[in-house]
């Protein structure tokens, strides 16, 4: 097999038959085109072909604006979806090569911005991590949203956390964000940050500094009802 290159495409022959012209994602180069229903000629090769366009793969421009291979401007968590994109590639396909430009040097060799990128991927697995270890402490809120109103509540599985208690809705402060997220506070025992302490109110995670109570419900209910 034989490989023909210049700098825009990599086209793979063999026996003197083109193969495909390959979707690289972060300069790596699949074996096989992914097919994927709903996309035009059910190929993802379709709108990859001679380019790098990772960064569709976590924003969905599909455009020509769309399909490029910079991705320094997107956070941790869109990162992560794109990690998920690559790790998928890397176990279902062989890789055939890397292509130049953008992630990789005419040697093979990686660029600051493959370096860059995987900095950002670092992160973003470590925030996950902490995400994981906050969840257990504040499990997230069971939700449903019905006819113009919506509704929290927490159960001994809400989250997807399993446990032994039940728990009230909370607003969590997000840091870094203005925004907050509903998560199940423990209402009885000491605190998570110092569980083996003897000297404490019974009062769980209550007194969380992050914490702020639902607006118009009962603080010990184990359900609100939104009104904001």
């Amino acid at each position: 097999m034989s490989r023909k290159k210049n700098a825009a495409k990599i086209i793979l022959v063999a026996e003197g038959k083109k193969l495909g012209q390959l979707n690289p994602q972060m300069g790596r180069i699949p074996k096989k085109c992914l097919v994927l229903k709903g996309l035009k000629n059910d190929c993802i090769c379709f709108f990859c072909v001679a380019r790098d366009a990772s960064r569709a793969y976590v924003t969905g421009d599909f455009t020509d604006g769309g399909l490029v291979d910079d991705v320094s401007e997107l956070s941790p968590s869109q990162m992560l979806h794109l990690n998920n994109w690559l790790s998928f590639y890397q176990k279902t396909y062989a890789a055939v090569g890397k292509l130049v430009g953008h992630f990789y040097d005419e040697d093979g060799n990686p660029t600051k911005a493959l370096e860059d990128a995987l900095a950002v991927i670092a992160v973003g697995l470590k925030l996950k991590e902490e995400r994981h270890e906050e969840n257990k402490q504040f499990p997230p809120c069971n939700s449903e949203f019905n006819s113009g109103v919506s509704r929290v509540w927490c159960s001994k599985n809400s989250g997807g956390i399993q446990r032994n208690w039940v728990g009230v809705p909370r607003k969590l402060h997000i840091v870094g964000y203005d925004g907050y997220r509903c998560v199940c506070v423990r209402t009885t025992g000491p605190p998570s940050e110092n569980p083996d302490s003897e000297e404490h109110n019974d009062r769980g995670d209550l007194d969380n500094p992050s914490l702020k109570e639902y607006k118009d419900c009962n603080p010990l209910f184990d359900w609100c009802l939104l009104k904001e």
